[in-house]
């Protein structure tokens, strides 16, 4: 998805945001000072230093979620039926919502606003033409306000994954302001 991204594309590219969370098998076990030197030296290694935005490690699910999941949830129903497997879940309460694995991910367009959400099982590939019909709207969005006024704002296209499907399920139109601290 590179070339989607910042480097790319000067306006309406993608950003990827990575939101490390423990709550899937212990599978982020470090603490955020520990996440950065897991990701270059173990897994994946070989120096990996991830492209996109890794925030601090948070709770997707349970009575400790963050308040920015309780939202994006509630506005983006499972693309599935399956909530989770019992032998896999470390949170309490389970909801029907809850994010079931790593790495299932929230499509958001350029004004902020949930789109689709994808199963953890969905390649981040096949969301492409998602991808390109948001930048797509996202450019047209540009155009105009630039035709309307000199000084054009211009945004991006946001993925959020839980980790670092099959949704068709489209988001209602909220709002939310998110704040977070990045790595």
């Amino acid at each position: 998805m590179l070339k989607y991204g910042p480097k790319a594309r000067k306006v309406c590219s993608l950003q990827v945001l990575g939101f490390p969370c423990a709550q899937f098998n212990n599978q982020e076990p470090g603490r955020d000072d520990e996440i950065m030197n897991g990701l270059k030296y173990v897994r994946p290694g070989k120096n990996f230093v991830p492209n996109f935005t890794l925030f601090s490690k948070l709770n997707v699910n349970g009575a400790d979620e963050d308040a920015f999941y309780s939202w994006v949830k509630s506005v983006c129903p499972r693309p599935d039926a399956t909530i989770a497997t019992t032998s896999t879940v470390s949170w309490s309460p389970i909801k029907t919502g809850d994010v079931r694995w790593n790495f299932e991910k929230f499509l958001f367009d350029h004004t902020g606003k949930p789109i689709k959400r994808y199963n953890e099982l969905y390649l981040p590939l096949l969301m492409e033409n998602d991808i390109k019909q948001l930048i797509g709207n996202c450019m047209k969005a540009t155009k105009s306000a630039d035709s309307k006024s000199h000084v054009g704002k211009t945004s991006d296209v946001y993925v959020v994954d839980n980790g670092c499907e099959e949704g068709d399920i489209d988001c209602k139109d909220e709002a939310v302001v998110f704040q977070a601290r990045k790595f």
